[in-house]
């Protein structure tokens, strides 16, 4: 084979996807897996923190947490328990764009892990001395996440890339006020209103087959009821200035944390899975050029990596790395250089060894139960085509250098990319002065 070319045996074969829905409106998207004796499904329910309304930010969050203290029927010690004699597990999590309840499952117990998840859904405790408690779990998160530097340049990357008010560069955790201001009678109010079957999907991979499935989930059709709602629009405030250093004071740090961004693309853009190819030999982790030149050639940091995060709203391309202190200056440098001249510098040798890494990885990927269900969430949340692995596959096999180079001026120009800095002022802003890089906007926590 010749290198850096797929072979011409299929790497992947994509299982066959099964698909219905409820009469309620859940979809259901499935993979029958035989060889081990379970079940794992996601329930996604579309919204997360994008209805959380103003002022009451983390409020998806906190119904999630609750939903995992017990139901009307149970205390959370019994339900404990009662996932345990099933050898199940069962979740609920809130993100930024979702709802979604996780579980694993004995197939042979999959009935009834189906009656224990739908008591988890529509019978929720909602216990008042557990939200109390969850409540102030949740400002010691957001105390602990504030005092983080890759928290706080994370955070400042939205507010710069999304606009300052965005619904996306608040945090699913909200801020220590709006926590403070949620009530009980507020976390009924919003499971009322937003646990609809409407807005959700199943995708479920393992040791079933649909008619099973349908069959376990009769109930739940009938008793989970339809409530008319919609997600809201993402609200977008005004971007920062690309191209600029912003520095948040971190008085005293040893270290800086570096995060370059720019807003990114949905999974289901054209351009998302070329743009992650490229991004391959730039900053995949150990494969990548940042770590090699800041972490093996100069000894600046532990590690330095670069991704195209994607949603369909929340989409980012960050690079990063937290360096020792008197290294910043040179750092960004280096950020600036290798990002800059990426066009110029990727070259056949390159996107040959990027073929020859991914198909290996590809091959591999979507052996467990868990990446199977993570690409059902793919197929359904995106409306992707069932093959979209397939064709992955292909415009990796099909790339020329010509498409490559393309493909990274559309989407990695650093012109277009905020650089933020969070590290000691005192000792920092200076020498980032002087290193003929533009003077640094010193942004405020």
């Amino acid at each position: 084979v010749e290198p850096g070319y797929l072979p011409d045996a299929p790497l992947f074969n994509v299982p066959e996807v099964w698909k219905t829905s409820l009469s309620n409106g859940m979809e259901i998207y499935g993979i029958t897996h035989s060889e081990l004796p379970v079940v794992q499904f996601t329930i996604n329910i579309r919204g997360g923190l994008l209805m959380d309304p103003p002022g009451k930010e983390g409020l998806s969050y906190l119904n999630a947490r609750l939903m995992n203290e017990g139901t009307a029927l149970r205390s959370a010690e019994d339900l404990e328990s009662a996932m345990g004699l099933l050898g199940a597990r069962i979740t609920v999590s809130s993100e930024v764009e979702g709802v979604n309840v996780n579980v694993t499952a004995l197939s042979r117990n999959f009935a009834k892990v189906v009656a224990l998840t739908e008591e988890i859904l529509l019978n929720p405790r909602f216990d008042a001395d557990a939200l109390t408690r969850i409540k102030q779990e949740t400002k010691s998160l957001i105390r602990q996440s504030s005092a983080n530097p890759q928290n706080i340049a994370r955070q400042t990357r939205d507010m710069l890339i999304y606009g300052k008010g965005s619904t996306l560069s608040g945090s699913v955790y909200g801020t220590p006020q709006s926590i403070d201001s949620i009530s009980i009678e507020d976390i009924k109010a919003f499971y009322e209103r937003t646990f609809s079957p409407s807005l959700a999907t199943m995708n479920i991979a393992g040791n079933i087959d649909k008619f099973g499935c349908e069959t376990a989930l009769a109930t739940l059709a009938k008793d989970w009821k339809r409530v008319e709602v919609s997600v809201p629009d993402v609200q977008y405030g005004t971007p920062a200035k690309t191209g600029s250093i912003y520095f948040v004071d971190n008085p005293g740090s040893p270290q800086s944390m570096i995060i370059v961004g720019k807003r990114g693309l949905s999974f289901n853009n054209p351009d998302f899975y070329p743009a992650t190819i490229v991004n391959y030999r730039l900053g995949s982790g150990s494969q990548g050029m940042l770590f090699d030149v800041l972490r093996l050639q100069r000894g600046f940091t532990y590690g330095a990596s670069s991704s195209f995060e994607a949603g369909k709203y929340y989409n980012n391309f960050s690079a990063s790395s937290s360096v020792q202190a008197s290294t910043t200056p040179e750092a960004v440098k280096i950020f600036r250089e290798l990002i800059g001249g990426y066009g110029n510098t990727f070259n056949e040798e390159l996107l040959s060894e990027t073929k020859n890494s991914m198909t290996k990885a590809m091959a591999s990927s979507f052996e467990t139960l868990g990446s199977l269900v993570k690409m059902l969430s793919n197929i359904s949340y995106y409306n992707l085509p069932e093959d979209y692995v397939k064709q992955h596959e292909q415009i990796l096999y099909n790339m020329t250098l010509e498409e490559a180079k393309a493909v990274i001026s559309r989407n990695l120009n650093i012109n277009e990319m905020v650089i933020v800095v969070v590290g000691d002022a005192k000792t920092q802003l200076k020498p980032l002065e002087a290193a003929g890089l533009g003077k640094p906007i010193l942004v405020s926590r």
